[in-house]
């Protein structure tokens, strides 16, 4: 094969360009760009053909300035997507989707970097008495309760946690703490979409209880399920709702669980707290950096870790003994920590210790006494002797 063989190349439209540059992509990522990209285009009521000759157009224009008008329409894009309750981090991820569709089809124009950007109004992480108050209001909603469970047990993103099935709940191993509480590490790891890494999935007793409440007698399927169904689609993937919904217990959605958790967040983010189904994944993460397992809580998750540490992270049961210590200590919602109780076991030596130094004083005091009656017996011996001597005289 040599050069001239390429002139049989066929370019094709502008979204089927856009397809073979999202085949470069895992399958996850290709989705999320695929459907952000057509979200944009739905916006903007234009297809594919007509967005490319729009932009083609203003790189061909005359004045430079006109090329403002693909960044202005983005930031008014990006102005109603975060007026929906959408993350500014999710946004930027919008802009990513149209740069790749840009760049496939050999297009130059940039949306500018500041597009879309706000600016942070509080915290991100959420803190554990905060989510102690969410799952005690989410107490008569056992799919909420068993989520927010599993979100801050296990550490995973909501794409992750809808695609956790109960055959693998059923299946995961068992193992038990010195109070009996149930732990469970999943037999095999699940694979992120998005970066194709395995999170080695484990749940603390919270979760488990939580979720074997929620599934009830299920054995298969996944856990988190709708309950009404979702929405029917068309080939083109747009929702038909005047056809209705599909059966009940279709597969809950990550969008769904976002939206849940967005919502029953309400009364913390109302108080100014930002936080979502995100701040639970930084809770699981800062309570592992805290106790020095960072690497641990990453392998959990399914992040990547440096080459260097690989070694020492192969082995399930030690993620497992690292799992169940950082989870009493830094992730149980309700259950006496077993750090507490080492703290009452030190308390009860130390106070054995002090009882043992107050004998050994009480001894010594003993010991003086017999003394001091010695030397007083001995006085009183020696003050007898002088007497008779001096009657003797």
């Amino acid at each position: 094969m040599g050069f001239k063989d390429y002139k049989d190349y066929k370019t094709g439209s502008a979204n089927e360009e856009f397809e073979k540059g999202l085949s470069s992509l895992s399958e996850g990522s290709a989705k999320i760009y695929r459907q952000y990209f057509n979200e944009f285009l739905r916006w903007g009521g234009s297809t594919p053909a007509e967005f490319y000759q729009w932009v083609k157009g203003l790189e061909a224009s005359v004045d430079p300035r006109d090329r403002r008008q693909l960044t202005i329409a983005y930031n008014d894009f990006a102005k109603s997507k975060i007026a929906e309750g959408v993350s500014p981090n999710t946004v930027l991820s919008y802009r990513k989707a149209i740069h790749k569709f840009l760049e496939t089809n050999e297009l130059t124009l940039k949306i500018k970097k500041n597009g879309g950007k706000t600016k942070y109004r509080g915290q991100k992480i959420i803190l554990l008495d905060q989510a102690r108050k969410l799952v005690d209001l989410a107490s008569s909603n056992l799919r909420l309760r068993a989520l927010l469970m599993t979100l801050k047990d296990t550490g995973l993103g909501v794409s992750e946690v809808a695609m956790l099935t109960c055959e693998d709940f059923h299946g995961a191993r068992e193992y038990k703490d010195e109070d009996g509480e149930r732990f469970k590490a999943w037999s095999h790891p699940l694979i992120r979409d998005k970066t194709g890494e395995g999170c080695h999935v484990h749940m603390g007793p919270e979760a488990v209880a939580a979720i074997e409440d929620y599934i009830g007698s299920r054995r298969i399927g996944p856990i988190f399920i709708t309950s009404k169904g979702q929405p029917h689609k068309d080939e083109a993937g747009n929702i038909t709702s005047e056809v209705g919904f599909t059966e009940k217990g279709s597969p809950m959605m990550s969008s769904g669980i976002t939206t849940s958790i967005r919502h029953h967040c309400k009364v913390l983010r109302n108080k100014g707290y930002r936080v979502s189904a995100h701040s639970f994944r930084k809770l699981f993460e800062t309570s592992f950096d805290l106790e020095g397992s960072l690497n641990v809580a990453k392998k959990i998750m399914g992040k990547a870790i440096p080459a260097t540490d690989e070694p020492y992270l192969q082995y399930e049961d030690e993620l497992t003994k690292v799992y169940m210590h950082v989870y009493r200590k830094r992730l149980s919602l309700y259950k006496e920590s077993t750090r507490i109780k080492d703290l009452e076991e030190e308390i009860e030596e130390l106070k054995a210790e002090k009882g043992t130094e107050v004998d050994d004083l009480r001894q010594k005091m003993d010991e003086m006494q017999k003394s001091l009656e010695i030397i007083n017996k001995r006085d009183i011996e020696r003050r007898i002797w002088e007497k008779e001597k001096k009657d003797q005289k």
